[in-house]
């Protein structure tokens, strides 16, 4: 470790230690506080706190990005907080548990389906929220503006069902005949009598039964469609024979006649099948009309997070703001051999691929890659799957008793119909190696109906509807942040970023613009080094937000480029690090003194960077790069 490095080290562990001390106090201050005055007392604190940290950055020149952390630290306790403690003065015009009471009634009426109500802790989180910005009163503010738009929308369908309806007529009747001389003695014949005439006769009961089946259709309707706040399900299903037994449901008696009614289904519309996707529009609706900037936003999310409402899958609007872990979900590049070789032999995208990699083990990043129930390596393969559900051992749920050698033998595979690949031809089929890996999930894919279905391969997989949801959310993801990543031109420098143009290098409203803005079009926009060197700065600045700087030489020839308004947290180059011409640094962003995400990208000759700019050159005039 040098010295430089050795300063950048001792500045980390500086940066956690005082956030975890300012941390704790805050929070701890922010509960004693927050359970005796109003909210808009808690604002004020804060803005004094706030104001006291500025004054901490003069002094002592704490870094900004320690600023942030504390605001989100003072944010998220008072948001996290809310829902739970009372933030309404005893004086005021309804008490806490009132307001709560008409919050958790316009919930629970938006929808019949509880499983579709926006969550109590959103909406009250997203309230508070307003009540900063637009400077209310707790007990002024109207839920309904909130739950209504994030209610869900159900749509329905109707469907018949099929039934038999068997109706048996039983008709008793009596009848009074003329009879014989022999007929009169034997037993049972009936009743004779003497009538005027002398003739003999005999009453006798007659009953008659008719039975009548006949079609009947009912009406059924069934959930079609679900938009919650944060997905969109959709429902199929499939009428089915059935082979039940009739069951009386009516008896009557009509004078001489006894009815019985008898009913039976024999086909019904059952459930087949359900189609999850994340979809965000409700919520990013709410954000838009409040007009949030990033760091409220910010406070919102911590806020979420910590009252456990799930984000999984957003891709909104403000996708920057939610990133967690930031360029940990881009793809790595050096993997991406591995992922076009499979997609090339088994015809299964590769965006899958990664996508399935990054839900499995975070791209191979989890220490063991050994699941709880046995799933192993890097894309979490059940042992009886790889080696072949034939092996004498499998059973259950797969994970099987077999031995190391046998697992990896690609001759034991084939005997047992297992999916195991040698990929890299070494004369193994390995699930810890990343290629065979890789390989052998391909394999799976195309053979589960990949070309034709793939949800339902996919699904194959894992029989999950969340884990379907996700690989086609980063598999979606991957595809849109792949194909941003701008081709690695020739000549001096390669372009740091796919997108328009926003603003030249030159004079720009009475100063000068030292660098060239490249304006977002996509969700995710990475950045790459525009050429090979060495990190020389990887810090959040006051003006530049989340940057990085990087030194060249080339041809004995000294630059030095800036890449600046990264996302929060998505640097991924260290100070130090060598880099190549078009690896990914980091993500297009709107930190610092930013209005609107763009990437601002400088070039300076003879020396590098400086404060006077003095060595600042147009990246688009001075030919370096192939626009």
């Amino acid at each position: 470790m040098n010295f430089q490095q050795g300063i950048e080290f001792g500045k980390e562990k500086a940066k956690k230690l005082i956030k975890k001390k300012v941390g704790q106090a805050v929070k701890k201050l922010i509960i004693q506080i927050l359970k005796k005055v109003l909210m808009k007392l808690v604002l004020l604190i804060v803005k004094a706190i706030m104001g006291a940290v500025a004054a901490l950055v003069a002094v002592l020149g704490v870094p900004l990005a320690i600023i942030l952390a504390i605001v989100i630290i003072i944010g998220g306790a008072m948001f996290i907080l809310a829902p739970s403690l009372g933030l309404i003065d005893s004086d005021s015009p309804r008490t806490q548990q009132e307001v709560r009471s008409e919050l958790e009634t316009l919930i629970t009426n938006s929808s019949k389906d509880p499983a579709y109500r926006p969550p109590f802790e959103l909406v009250s989180s997203i309230d508070m929220m307003r009540i900063i910005q637009e400077d209310l009163e707790p007990w002024e503010v109207e839920f309904s503006p909130i739950v209504n738009t994030l209610s869900p929308d159900l749509t329905y369908e109707d469907f018949e069902d099929t039934y038999e309806i068997k109706t048996v007529t039983t008709t008793t009747r009596e009848i009074t005949r003329p009879i014989s001389n022999s007929e009169l003695y034997i037993e049972g014949a009936g009743t004779a009598q003497v009538i005027d005439s002398g003739t003999e006769q005999v009453t006798e009961t007659i009953t008659e039964v008719n039975t009548n089946v006949t079609e009947q259709k009912e009406k059924v309707t069934l959930l079609k469609t679900a938009h919650a706040w944060n997905r969109l399900e959709t429902f199929e299903y499939k009428e089915t024979a059935l082979n039940n037994p009739f069951k009386l449901v009516e008896v009557k008696e009509v004078g001489n006649k006894k009815i019985e009614v008898y009913k039976r289904k024999t086909k019904e519309w059952v459930f087949d099948g359900k189609d999850f996707e994340y979809n965000y529009s409700k919520f990013d609706q709410i954000l838009n009309e409040l007009d949030l900037e990033e760091a409220a936003i910010k406070l919102l999310v911590e806020a979420l997070k910590e009252n456990n409402v799930p984000l999984d899958g957003y891709m909104g609007n403000f996708f920057d703001v939610f990133i967690d872990g930031g360029m940990g979900m881009m793809v790595p590049q050096e993997y991406m051999k591995f992922y076009k070789a499979a997609e090339a032999k088994y015809k299964v995208g590769w965006n899958y691929l990664a996508a399935i990699h990054w839900v499995e083990t975070k791209f191979s990043t989890i220490d063991i890659m050994v699941s709880s129930v046995g799933a192993i390596g890097h894309t979490q393969f059940m042992p009886c799957t790889f080696v072949g559900w034939a092996h004498p051992s499998c059973g259950g749920v797969g994970k099987g008793n077999i031995p190391d050698k046998e697992l990896k033998d690609p001759a034991v595979i084939k005997k047992y119909g297992g999916y195991g690949v040698d990929a890299n031809n070494d004369g193994k089929s390995d699930p810890w190696d990343l290629e065979d890996a890789l390989f052998s999930t391909a394999h799976y894919l195309s053979k589960s109906g990949f070309s034709s279905n793939v949800k339902k391969a996919i699904r194959n997989y894992n029989h999950s509807d969340k884990y379907v949801a996700d690989v086609l959310h980063y598999a979606e993801l991957f595809t849109s942040t792949q194909g941003e990543i701008p081709p690695v031109s020739s000549g001096t420098f390669t372009r740091p970023a796919s997108g328009p143009i926003t603003s030249d290098f030159g004079k720009r409203s009475g100063g000068m613009h030292y660098g060239v803005d490249i304006g977002k079009r996509a969700n995710v926009v990475p950045i790459v080094a525009a050429a090979d060197g060495t990190v020389s700065r990887s810090y959040y600045s006051s003006t530049y937000g989340e940057a990085v700087f990087i030194q060249h030489v080339i041809d004995g020839q000294k630059w030095e480029t800036v890449y600046a308004h990264m996302v929060s947290g998505s640097r991924r180059v260290q100070v130090g690090e060598q880099v190549k011409k078009g690896q990914t640094i980091g993500i297009m962003g709107n930190t610092g003194e930013s209005y609107g995400a763009h990437l601002h990208f400088e070039i300076h000759k003879n020396g590098g960077w400086n404060a006077q700019k003095s060595n600042a050159i147009s990246p688009t005039k001075s030919g370096l790069i192939q626009w």
